[in-house]
């Protein structure tokens, strides 16, 4: 069984039957989307210890699906870029097509199947779809409304997704895991600062932008370095306020491995956001990451402030 390589693997995979990657059963299905979970394995907990076994197949499933949405988004490198558009559009509508129809597309038929089991509505996925054609459509936000309603978009459908999987979403865990996320995607915008903005990729709003007179024609000589400091202070201190009112989720949740993966999730943003604070200005200059020498303090912190 292959793993995708290509373009035109990727468009085989918007496809109901998967093309050459077509399936015949539902176990080579999961294991197809292990594969690509394992083979590319970033910020989602799919490769999680913390993870019981018996629910691995689910995340595998929900992961692939994000995963090559985000890699429609990102490798199809179009001319006109509504291709791509299209590609994510049709990626989604094989989780819609009717139950009658021939489906032999891996990822389709595991996450069908996952959703059925665990009781997930189409929204999450189709908020995902959303958030990769801003993508491809961007534009800088004008306010912090507008970065809320992206991170609406890209971040807190995993959040959802992540506590359906353990059946502990209600209205209460969805309020908290929803700002932890949105907390986690602000932090991305300002850890790549250095990346993106040289490719035109502003996320610092516009409104802040024009608060502190911040110039980002000639990235980064143009911009004043007393007033980028204060915008990065008040864009830090938004971004901590979601993650004090997330922190409340721990509490909530009843299954101890995902309290601390919730736990670990969170000091991980943190710990990220404490560093661009002690890099400064030099955020222009330098993109923040974390560490194997940063997570034993994670771990001490996830276990110290949210467990004991």
């Amino acid at each position: 069984m292959k793993i995708v390589a290509d373009k035109k693997s990727l468009l085989e995979l918007t496809l109901p039957d998967g093309g050459s990657f077509a399936c015949s059963n539902i176990d080579d299905a999961y294991r197809f989307c292990q594969k690509i979970a394992k083979a590319h394995y970033e910020n989602f907990p799919v490769g999680s210890v913390l993870i019981p076994q018996e629910t691995r197949k689910y995340f595998y499933s929900v992961y692939s699906f994000a995963r090559i949405a985000d890699d429609i988004a990102d490798e199809l490198a179009f001319s006109d870029t509504e291709q791509r558009v299209q590609a994510l559009q049709s990626f989604l509508a094989i989780l819609t097509v009717d139950e009658d129809s021939h489906l032999t597309n891996p990822i389709a038929m595991a996450l069908r199947d996952t959703m059925k089991a665990k009781d997930i509505p189409i929204a999450p996925f189709e908020k995902l779809i959303a958030a990769f054609i801003s993508d491809i459509r961007f534009v800088q936000p004008a306010t912090f409304y507008e970065s809320l309603t992206y991170c609406a978009n890209s971040a807190n459908p995993i959040g959802e997704l992540v506590l359906r999987l353990f059946g502990e979403y209600n209205q209460q865990t969805m309020l908290y895991s929803d700002a932890i996320c949105t907390g986690l995607q602000l932090v991305n915008f300002w850890q790549d600062i250095s990346v993106d903005v040289p490719k035109g990729r502003i996320y610092i709003p516009k409104d802040i932008c024009d608060k502190y007179s911040l110039d980002f024609s000639d990235f980064p000589n143009n911009l004043d370095d007393k007033n980028f400091e204060k915008s990065l202070e008040e864009i830090y201190n938004f971004t901590n306020n979601f993650f004090l009112f997330g922190k409340n989720l721990i509490n909530c949740l009843i299954a101890k491995r995902l309290k601390l993966e919730i736990a670990i999730t969170l000091e991980s943003g943190l710990k990220i956001l404490e560093k661009l604070k002690n890099l400064e200005i030099n955020v222009k200059h330098k993109r923040v990451t974390l560490n194997k020498g940063d997570f034993p303090t994670i771990l001490y912190r996830a276990i110290r402030y949210h467990l004991l």
